[in-house]
């Protein structure tokens, strides 16, 4: 079957409100509009994911899980910031009528090492929801991809197996140069240049992840400060079992090299070179301990006072190349992490948008009364699609424009001209839905007036 990859659908929800039987219908229609399974469309026969895996096949369900509930926010916030399980149902049922009895389903996701997950489950409604298809007989697995976890203490514990993945000079880092600037914000820099350097690339994905034969990622349609969207390609990020080999930007100035910070400014130089001191591995004592919560404190305040601090701004050049490159090898690895040049799995997305987020996202968005799903079969025309919906111009944001057009592992057959977009049904140009689904999105603070749709 030749997928119908080039479509993407956009289905309004009334009210914008987490109603499941609204947001099932949407969601439905919204896979019914892009044309799988077209014959069965609309009848008890209808299995959309049934041409991408197999009866016994593994699917996961990759969502949105950044963090979980913080006491501080109301309900709007954190549907605004976590996928939610209204929006999840429908994917998971349909997801387990393609697998059959004797396949599996996981709804999984790698969230902040310091988040909580029996508890984001719980804040989602997804434990609840996961408990009512156990009682109807269909099991399904939640699972923490993450495979080292921070306590409050901020000691870490190890989790999940991860499985390392080498892109080497087929990265979109490689071209980069300055292997050992590559950072994580809170992590050992000595670590994560042990996953870079030239003509090597090395992601550590959670083994459940390659194991899969389907992912459908559910991402939610909110601002992103380092790569301006969190959509379907960003949230392949969350299939990382060790964040340390995440690069999300180059340390220091752009006028030295870097990305982390748009021009020099003495307190985030600070910043910088106390976390390379006191994120080293090793055994965390107290002096150490103090300093993390130090750099934290200092993190925030630069964050408070708007200042792009930990790449997050238009420019940083980093960070979107990551997120594709994880998108890559989702597509091209096998089970054991080796690359092959045919696709070893399909990938389709679905974009929570019943409520979305804007300004400081993805940990602290405001929430948006967007009342959409977007749902394609190729994650770059979701994101396409998506970007438009919120206001944003796709040709603007590299981390969807650079997706496109990959001699090697690509991510898409696609271009942003060969996207086909529906809205109720109804065929509509990607440039015409900003402003006509949902009020325009305000972008994260570094990047307002870089991408908006003019």
């Amino acid at each position: 079957m030749t997928l119908p990859s080039r479509r993407v659908a956009v289905r309004r929800v009334a009210g914008a409100r987490y109603d499941d039987a609204l947001v099932a219908a949407a969601v439905r229609a919204a896979i019914a509009d892009v044309g799988l399974d077209g014959a069965n469309a609309h009848t008890d026969g209808w299995n959309p994911f049934g041409a991408l895996v197999r009866p016994g096949g593994t699917v996961l369900v990759l969502p949105n899980f950044v963090f979980h509930k913080r006491p501080s926010e109301d309900a709007a916030r954190f549907e605004a910031k976590c996928t939610q399980a209204a929006a999840l149902r429908p994917l998971v049922e349909l997801a387990r009528r393609a697998v059959g009895p004797a396949g599996l389903v996981r709804v999984g996701n790698a969230p902040v090492q310091s988040g909580v997950w029996e508890s984001v489950l719980d804040d989602t409604g997804t434990r609840a929801m996961l408990a009512a298809l156990d009682r109807e007989g269909a099991r399904v697995e939640p699972i923490d991809l993450r495979g080292w976890v921070l306590d409050r203490d901020l000691r870490g514990s190890a989790r999940a197996e991860g499985v390392s993945v080498d892109l080497g000079s087929a990265s979109l880092l490689d071209v980069l140069g300055g292997a050992d600037a590559f950072r994580v914000t809170h992590y050992d820099p000595a670590r994560t240049g042990r996953f870079h350097g030239p003509g090597r690339h090395v992601y550590r994905l959670a083994r459940a992840a390659l194991e899969a034969d389907l992912i459908v990622s559910a991402p939610k349609l909110k601002t992103h400060n380092k790569v301006g969207v969190t959509l379907a390609l960003k949230g392949c990020v969350g299939t990382i079992a060790e964040k340390d080999c995440l690069a999300h930007h180059r340390r220091g100035d752009a006028r030295r090299g870097g990305d982390e910070y748009p021009r020099a400014n003495p307190l985030l130089a600070l910043r910088t070179a106390l976390g390379e001191r006191v994120w080293r591995e090793g055994e965390a004592g107290r002096a150490t301990l103090l300093g993390r919560r130090l750099d934290m404190a200092l993190s925030f305040v630069a964050h408070r006072a708007g200042m792009a601090t930990g790449g997050s701004w238009s420019g940083n050049d980093t960070c979107w190349r990551m997120a594709v490159d994880i998108a890559r090898c989702l597509r091209f690895a096998d089970r054991e992490g080796v690359l092959r040049e045919a696709p070893q799995r399909a990938h389709v997305a679905l974009l929570d948008g019943v409520v979305g987020g804007d300004g400081d996202g993805p940990l602290a968005p405001s929430p948006v009364r967007s009342g959409c799903v977007v749902f394609s079969a190729d994650p770059f025309a979701a994101d396409a699609a998506g970007a438009s919906v919120m206001g944003f111009d796709p040709r603007r944001l590299r981390i969807v424009a650079g997706a496109s057009g990959l001699a090697r592992y690509p991510v898409t057959a696609l271009r942003l001209d060969d996207v086909a977009a529906s809205l109720d049904g109804a065929p509509v140009a990607l440039e015409a839905l900003a402003g006509r689904v949902s009020p325009r999105f305000n972008a994260a603070g570094g990047w307002r007036g870089a991408i908006e749709a003019r």
